[in-house]
């Protein structure tokens, strides 16, 4: 068995080396301490992963309590599959994989640098490194290599990749942009395109915010393709800082790398848009999968609306007073989870009536989460 130790600061506690099989568990605060970092988390239900740079810790309750895990170094990328087993990319190239909710773990291979992993609705994983691209159809058991007879290959390799909700695959390379529709049996290069944000709604249509052609070269442009890639449509001038697509009914909106007073809808595909004026331009937007959505902004706190136009009423109820800055926020499972500026993350079990903070214990002058996001199969991202 290999053993690992998690060495905290002397000011919280510490654990001796023990063996992966045996029962490590303590209850604590979330175990992270001054200005540590979050790299990654991920939530399907009531399990919650999230790695630090101290290592992973693990809730069985949506945030409630944090157990910490023997794993002691920071991870790139962490997944839950779709019956509830838990993958953790290391810097060191191993990924890890439990079957019980953090309490063993098994390190599957030495292979994963750089990595990024993604499950679809149907509990098929990929991974991708710089190296090679691979997919796992038994829960993580064992792992194939579909390197596109080579062209996935050391340094041509996905350093993106994304699933939609019905299972297509994008993949970004520095060729080009890569599609599959055979969960990644096979590829085909369907762009050049290099791109910092992209999205893809319930049609295929993809929307990015670069686009380069041999030789490569970079817009302030926010482009889409309807043809699965082949050709481009210039949508607008926009430096943008994120898209968000509505699950309801594919409108698109836009905010900029500014944060001004203004965010961008469009309910026609991009081809025209409408302004609107609010306190500040949102930096995410989450919705509840029902009747809600949530505006995180930058330094003025999270808002709730029945509509992407508005109004949006603020609630700030359980988060540090006037100056929360509301970076991020996701919904999953009927909870809300928002991340704050220098604050922390707080989730809310009530529509935002009222919000709790889940990493307890962390100075507010040293910990801030910056980016959550989710696919439509519940896995999230968080980085500060």
């Amino acid at each position: 068995m290999k053993k690992v130790k998690w060495v905290l600061s002397i000011v919280l506690f510490s654990f001796s080396s023990l063996s992966f099989a045996q029962d490590f568990w303590r209850k604590s605060d979330f175990p992270v301490s001054y200005n540590h970092s979050i790299m990654s988390v991920d939530a399907k239900n009531d399990l919650v992963v999230v790695s630090t740079d101290l290592g992973l810790a693990i809730s069985t309750d949506a945030g409630e309590n944090w157990l910490s895990t023997e794993i002691s170094q920071s991870c790139y990328s962490v997944a839950i599959s779709k019956e509830g087993f838990v993958f953790a990319l290391g810097y060191d190239g191993v990924m890890y994989r439990s079957v019980d909710s953090g309490k063993t773990w098994v390190d599957n291979k030495d292979l994963f640098y750089n990595s990024k992993i993604v499950c679809d609705n149907d509990g098929v994983l990929y991974l991708c490194n710089y190296l090679s691209f691979y997919r796992s159809t038994n829960s993580g058991e064992t792992w194939t290599e579909k390197n596109n007879n080579g062209i996935f290959s050391a340094g041509k390799s996905p350093w993106n990749i994304d699933v939609n909700r019905n299972g297509i695959l994008i993949a970004l390379t520095d060729a080009g942009l890569y599609k599959s529709t055979d969960k990644a049996n096979s590829w085909t290069k369907i762009s050049n395109l290099s791109a910092t944000n992209i999205a893809i709604n319930s049609l295929g249509y993809i929307y990015a915010d670069k686009y380069s052609e041999e030789p490569y070269y970079y817009s302030n442009i926010l482009y889409r393709s309807t043809d699965n890639g082949v050709t481009w449509t210039e949508l607008r001038e926009w430096y943008g800082s994120f898209i968000y697509i509505n699950p309801i009914d594919d409108a698109i909106v836009l905010a900029d790398f500014n944060y001004t007073n203004n965010y961008f809808i469009s309910n026609d595909y991009g081809l025209n848009w409408n302004t609107v004026t609010f306190q500040r331009s949102p930096k995410f937007i989450a919705y509840n999968g029902s009747d809600k959505y949530y505006m995180g902004t930058n330094d003025i706190g999270i808002f709730r609306s029945g509509s992407l136009t508005g109004p949006w009423q603020s609630f700030i109820k359980g988060f540090p007073g006037s100056f929360s800055s509301v970076s991020t926020l996701l919904c999953h499972q009927g909870v809300i989870f928002a991340g704050a500026k220098t604050f922390g993350l707080y989730h809310s079990t009530d529509n935002g009536g009222s919000f709790n903070k889940i990493l307890p214990g962390v100075p507010s002058e040293y910990f801030s989460v910056d980016k959550l996001s989710t696919t439509s199969n519940g896995i999230f991202i968080c980085d500060i």
